[in-house]
């Protein structure tokens, strides 16, 4: 009889084993621990000549949700994502929806021009446009002859 390893399935089953014991490390009681319900809005930034462009994803918020303030050039989006039902009523058998305060700050580089930053909420996203204060703009310096 001959032996046959396989190291790719050692790898797999390696993987396997080690992804049950994480998932039964943060396993407490019938649910998941409070550090794996943290919501996390998927944030983009982008950045122009004009503006700082920030788009945020809040699927199933409403503008009323979410506050935004910027202080010192730093951005800080936070709401909450509530959750009307009772668990113990309904035979689920996946939970994965999740609910619970959020706060995500940014740093901004350069000035910006606090009185004319515009936000609006569309279909769960999020769009923050904050214009660049006169100074951080780049500008064309001309070239002289002499």
């Amino acid at each position: 009889m001959t032996l046959v390893v396989n190291p790719i399935r050692n790898l797999i089953d390696a993987r396997t084993n080690i992804d049950r014991i994480f998932d039964e490390f943060f396993r407490t009681g019938e649910g998941w621990n409070e550090m794996d319900k943290s919501i996390v809005p998927a944030v983009n930034i982008e950045e122009n000549d004009e503006n700082f462009l920030i788009t945020a994803e809040l699927p199933g918020l409403s503008r009323d949700d979410v506050h935004i303030m910027l202080e010192n050039n730093r951005l800080t989006i936070s709401g909450e994502k509530k959750v009307e039902e009772k668990h113990d009523e309904k035979n689920y058998h996946r939970l994965e929806r999740r609910n619970g305060k959020f706060i995500r700050r940014f740093d901004l580089p350069g000035a910006v021009d606090q009185k004319k930053i515009d936000a609006g909420f569309n279909n769960g996203i999020l769009e923050i446009t904050i214009p660049k204060a006169e100074e951080a703009k780049p500008r064309q310096i001309e070239i002289k002859v002499r």
